[in-house]
């Protein structure tokens, strides 16, 4: 019994040490599944006063189906950029069929000013000798 508790105390360690997401990308993570869901009611006051009323319900479902049509959801990388200011964060976003650009520009108060995604396309092949 005294083993079984230790190795569990030992799972619990390791599983909450797996967490590495910085809170940008764990707010990123977040903006990016209300858009799956097709729901901005969870993180609309994560917005600045001029960036709630940009978010428009058509657009959002729009980009719902679009993200939706990628496949699961894996997550957000945030990427340093060289010359990237303190308040703008970019992130690699990994659906199973495609990777995206995420980016996040950030308040004074640390609230959302923009959100922007956008699919990476891969470069052209080169054509075969």
């Amino acid at each position: 019994m005294k083993s079984f508790i230790v190795a569990a105390l030992g799972i619990t360690v390791l599983l909450s040490g797996c967490s590495t997401k910085n809170r940008y990308e764990r707010e990123a993570d977040k903006i990016t599944n209300a858009v799956i869901a097709d729901n901005m009611g969870p993180v609309f006051n994560d917005f600045d006063a001029s960036a709630q009323p940009t978010i428009r319900r058509v657009a959002v479902a729009r980009l719902a189906d679009e993200l939706n049509s990628q496949g699961k959801f894996e997550g957000v990388q945030e990427l340093q950029v060289q010359n990237e200011g303190p308040t703008t964060h970019t992130f690699n976003a990994k659906f199973e069929k495609h990777m995206y650009t995420e980016t996040m520009v950030l308040d004074d108060n640390g609230k959302v000013r923009e959100w922007h995604i956008h699919m990476q396309y891969a470069p052209a092949a080169s054509p075969t000798p």
